[in-house]
């Protein structure tokens, strides 16, 4: 049998390819998510509440941790977010990089 799953609530997300698109790095995926986030939010579609990433190390893949960061009281421009994102780094592994980076947050 079939089962349709249904959340409590609507449901959304919006997915960005940056590759070739824009400079790579994490100051210029952020810029990008706050244009995005911005024009989202002035719909009511989006309000930015939370930040969540992955990380990964080159040879070795995904490490299977995680890290989120609320922006109580911030934004996505905010010029020191993204040395707090670095400084979530997995003390373990001092090689690791971030993953995707997802935007959450509600909206109508």
């Amino acid at each position: 049998m079939t089962m349709l799953v249904r959340a409590p609530k609507e449901y959304s997300s919006w997915f960005w390819n940056l590759d070739g698109v824009v400079e790579p790095g994490l100051e210029s995926a952020l810029r990008t998510a706050g244009r995005m986030s911005a024009i989202l939010q002035k719909h009511a579609l989006l309000g930015p509440e939370t930040l969540e990433w992955s990380w990964f190390q080159v040879g070795k893949g995904g490490l299977g941790i995680h890290s989120r960061l609320n922006l109580v009281r911030r934004s996505l421009d905010d010029p020191a977010l993204p040395g707090d994102l670095r400084a979530c780094r997995p003390s373990g592994h001092p090689q690791a990089e971030m993953g995707e980076i997802l935007v959450l947050g509600s909206g109508m």
